[in-house]
């Protein structure tokens, strides 16, 4: 049996459809596709005008922005229901993904910490790996002496 989180992963997955950028429809510019980093929105798409919050106002979360383009007939048919079913698959999974954190007791705060943590245990890892390499950097350095030492010896040794 599938858990609920391996459900959700799997539509994350899942090959999205095309959904057109479309020229915002107050000033004319092309609308933008971002993803929300905020704890709240985590991992949401939205669709803005690149002129957004400088004079014009055009924002939708990616559901909104889908059925904003198939009501204004950018999307149609087949295409259009695609988008909506795979919007909406995609918002209820994100909303899984958080309810399951937030149940297992990583609100926001707690998931920072644990991508930071992680993060911090990868650094360690890469310093140890770096380290290790200058010691055998070093050992080399150690054993092309040696052996030029021995050669020069030698050479000393034939010259007399």
């Amino acid at each position: 049996m599938r858990s609920a989180s391996s459900s959700s992963t799997s539509v994350l997955r899942r090959r999205s459809p095309f959904i057109p950028t479309i020229p915002c429809p107050d000033c004319g510019r092309l609308v933008s596709r971002s993803v929300s980093g905020t704890a709240e929105h985590d991992g949401w798409v939205y669709y803005k005008c690149k002129k957004h919050g400088h004079g014009c106002n055009f924002w939708h979360w990616e559901l909104e922005y889908v059925g904003y383009i198939v009501d204004n007939c950018v999307l149609l048919g087949d295409s259009a229901v695609d988008a909506i079913g795979w919007v909406e698959d995609r918002r209820e999974a994100l909303e899984l993904i958080k309810a399951e954190n937030e149940a297992m007791g990583e609100g926001p705060a707690a998931r920072v910490q644990r991508q930071h943590d992680q993060k911090m245990h990868q650094v360690v890892k890469n310093m140890q790996a770096l380290v290790d390499a200058v010691k055998k950097v070093q050992l080399l350095l150690m054993i092309i002496a040696s052996i030029l030492s021995l050669l020069l010896a030698m050479t000393v040794m034939k010259k007399n």
